[in-house]
């Protein structure tokens, strides 16, 4: 395939096909982008080659950017390992899944049921009321 130069304006132009290729459904989440304001839609590029790829939401987009950022700096991965980087997600959709259902035992320390998050809750308003009729 030849890679064709584009300029900004030739931008609109290509949304509006690669919304037509897509079915005008985010390729990540699926979501239906005509239900989306056309400033929060961008086309979406690969920082190395320059490639447009998709119109993507502007969340979705910076939030595959800042995974592959994450990926590199705490996974050990290059910017250019996309094969890399994609077997770990594969992974981590995997793993999350399996944890669906407890592997274990046991629950973290820090973790309060809802009862207690209410009982919580509750304590400090207690202690707030009592705090504001000192004043």
């Amino acid at each position: 395939m030849e890679l064709i130069k584009t300029k900004k304006s030739d931008l609109p132009a290509i949304r509006k096909e690669l919304l037509e290729k897509q079915h005008y459904r985010c390729p990540i989440t699926g979501r239906d982008l005509r239900t989306m304001r056309p400033e929060n839609l961008c086309v979406d590029h690969c920082h190395h080659s320059g490639v447009i790829r998709a119109v993507l939401p502007k969340g979705i987009n910076g939030l595959e950017g800042k995974i592959k950022t994450l990926m590199q700096r705490y996974g050990g991965y290059t910017a250019t390992d996309v094969v890399g980087q994609a077997k770990a997600l594969h992974a981590l959709a995997d793993y999350l899944l399996l944890h669906r259902v407890p592997q274990t035992p046991y629950l973290h320390h820090t973790y309060l049921t809802p009862a207690e998050q209410r009982a919580k809750r509750n304590a400090q308003s207690r202690k707030r009321y009592a705090a504001s009729k000192k004043v």
